[in-house]
């Protein structure tokens, strides 16, 4: 599901790229595509990260029209391009030497919350990105999962399934980055109402346990504990 602020621009970095930079770059941005019909569907429908609908890959406000006769299998690869180049242009050469899953992850990531990554909204995860601590920044993307509520009168409110999302993208970053994946996850509500997610890798060591202070539980979302790495199955 996207939640997009910025309109159209052309950000590119003045970089000089190969055949196989180029062929590399769309097998990228296929990889992505192929990721989002299965988090939001090619039809629309059932969303995954909420109980709800969602219009086909997720394109509810886009950051550009779609183009006539344009498929939207391509439409969704032409907005991944778009948040691909703006990462580009906001971190330069440390996101351009990150692995292939650290992009694909982060493209994923601003697809889906509408380009948070550069923005003031996430400064630990510029931060680690900008270093080239790219654990650090897969780690930061971990508790960016909330969505607007309409019936807590469209407070940004914590999703167990987009925590379901952010974990299964960390964990396919985890061989390159030669961190464990997260094999445990919980997202429940504490007593003073407050949403809280914990993420922990197969050894029980806490990947991240993070309490939210203003932001509950979405009311169309479940609580209680998944494994990421079942859940991934499902897609």
């Amino acid at each position: 599901l996207l939640r997009w602020k910025f309109s159209e621009k052309v950000m590119a970095l003045d970089i000089t790229v190969g055949g196989k930079d180029l062929l590399d770059l769309e097998n990228l941005l296929n990889d992505v595509v192929s990721s989002l019909a299965k988090y939001e569907g090619v039809k629309g429908g059932d969303a995954v990260d909420f109980k709800g609908q969602t219009k086909p890959y997720g394109i509810d406000n886009p950051p550009f029209p779609q183009e006539e006769n344009e498929s939207v299998e391509n439409y969704a690869k032409r907005i991944s391009r778009h948040f691909h180049s703006g990462l580009l242009n906001e971190f330069g050469q440390s996101y351009l030497n990150a692995p292939s899953s650290v992009k694909k992850a982060l493209i994923d990531f601003q697809y889906n919350t509408g380009g948070f990554a550069g923005t003031k909204e996430t400064p630990s995860l510029n931060s680690a990105l900008k270093n080239g601590d790219y654990s650090e920044a897969m780690k930061n993307t971990l508790d960016v999962i909330s969505a607007t509520d309409p019936d807590k009168n469209n407070q940004k409110n914590v999703l167990k399934g987009l925590a379901t999302r952010r974990a299964i993208e960390y964990n396919k970053t985890a061989d390159d980055l030669n961190m464990p994946k997260i094999n445990f996850a919980k997202l429940e509500k504490t007593p003073e109402g407050n949403a809280r997610i914990l993420y922990k890798d197969k050894s029980d060591n806490v990947v991240l346990d993070y309490t939210f202070e203003t932001k509950g539980v979405h009311t169309k979302s479940d609580i209680g504990s998944f494994s990421p790495m079942e859940e991934e199955l499902k897609y």
